[in-house]
């Protein structure tokens, strides 16, 4: 099934996000990571995405954007003056990209290899690595 009519099938779009999600790590004493948040499966962050096709020079890309959304922001460590929470607030989001290279091998599998990650700067795959 394809919803969105992007040419690309829903359960595909899913599964590649699910293999390429950033992992979120958090400082042990980050008090504002927390469970029975707010959002579907009660914990923070909950983390949407978006999927879509295109072609690159005849290769086959699948660009993924990941939001990452909070109740709260805890702000951010300092050895400056206000220390740990300077900056808190209520909600918080940010955004991650990831670019994938989609290839056929000869047994008829389909293989996603990882072309770029944009976190506000795009990082090539030489760079930031594949796995």
């Amino acid at each position: 099934m394809d919803e969105d009519d992007d040419g690309l099938d829903d359960e595909i779009e899913g599964l590649l996000a699910e293999r390429f999600v950033p992992v979120i790590r958090f400082a042990s004493g980050e008090a504002h990571v927390k469970s029975g948040a707010q959002f579907p499966g009660g914990k923070e962050p909950f983390v949407a995405f978006n999927v879509w096709p295109r072609k690159v020079d005849g290769d086959l890309r699948i660009n993924i954007v990941f939001a990452t959304l909070y109740t709260r922001d805890g702000g951010y460590y300092s050895h400056f003056p206000g220390g740990q929470g300077t900056n808190s607030h209520p909600g918080d989001s940010s955004s991650l990209g990831v670019e994938l290279e989609l290839t056929q091998k000869p047994d008829g599998r389909w293989m996603a290899e990882l072309v770029y990650l944009n976190g506000g700067q795009k990082w090539a795959r030489d760079v930031v690595g594949s796995d």
